[in-house]
């Protein structure tokens, strides 16, 4: 009905593309050729240098996340997860969001990291977001955590936020019945619902939590994903090619190196074809 009644609609985001087309947000939004006239795509490069200012560390030791919550398995991901979060934001000396998919997960973390860090630490639910926000740059060093909320639309410019971790590929909840319902719907047009729904769909979301990294072009910092999948899953590259072309690496090492102010391009070897 906005599209048959509205002469000119201009959609305009960083993130209405994923895999580099537009193919799933027209069948969201049922541009996907029922429509009179065929919409008009463009898609821009980004004003940032990513390549000088920025790094993707993706490490291999963590391995995939576990599955259920509550067993033996899930305590020691999280606990790994907590640890390599408390290490990065000693060498990013604060300044990070810690962003996850789960409270479950946020929880954890939380618990093992308040008493193990000196820098200010600000928790989704203590007060309201947009206070949290405000407080966290205020400091100048801290360290917030947080969940979906904080994935987008957030804006921290400047070195208050240098360091953006996500603990894990954001896809959607499998028993969300909104969720099962149109991946059914995909599967009994005969499609693929997970290329078609569930890819692209966290595809977008993980490029909107990268996105919080690099505000300005003079901003600099690290975006850290702690997912294995995106070593070991056909579909990581499809992630990877989704995001910025910032550097990337597996090794913490190279993360301290950078908030050291030593790396420049071009890259180490250990990069070269990740």
């Amino acid at each position: 009905m906005l599209f048959a009644d509205t002469p000119r609609v201009i959609l305009a985001s960083a993130t209405l593309a994923s895999g580099r087309n537009f193919t799933y947000l027209k069948e969201r939004l049922g541009l996907d050729g029922t429509e009179a006239e065929e919409p008009v795509e463009i898609i821009e490069g980004s004003p940032f240098d990513f390549a000088k200012n920025s790094l993707l560390y993706i490490p291999r030791h963590l391995g995939a996340p576990t599955g259920g919550y509550g067993g033996n398995d899930h305590q020691s991901h999280a606990e790994r997860v907590a640890d390599e979060v408390i290490a990065l934001v000693e060498a990013a000396r604060g300044r990070t969001f810690a962003l996850f998919t789960s409270h479950r997960m946020l929880k954890a973390v939380h618990e093992k990291l308040w008493d193990k860090t000196d820098y200010p630490l600000f928790v989704q639910g203590e007060m309201p977001n947009g206070r949290l926000v405000e407080e966290f740059t205020r400091s100048g060093n801290g360290v917030l955590l947080g969940t979906s909320s904080f994935w987008e639309g957030v804006d921290v410019p400047g070195p208050a936020l240098s360091c953006v971790i996500l603990d894990k590929l954001p896809f959607a909840a499998p028993d969300s019945p909104a969720q099962r319902a149109r991946e059914n719907a995909i599967r009994e047009a005969g499609g693929d619902a997970f290329r078609q729904f569930s890819l692209p769909q966290a595809q977008l979301r993980l490029k909107q939590g990268f996105g919080r990294l690099l505000r300005t072009v003079s901003d600099r910092g690290v975006v850290c994903i702690l997912d294995g999948r995106l070593w070991t899953k056909g579909y990581g590259r499809d992630f990877l090619a989704d995001l910025p072309p910032s550097p990337r690496t597996d090794r913490r090492e190279d993360v301290e190196r950078f908030f050291a102010g030593e790396m420049q391009a071009p890259l180490p070897p250990n990069m070269a074809g990740f």
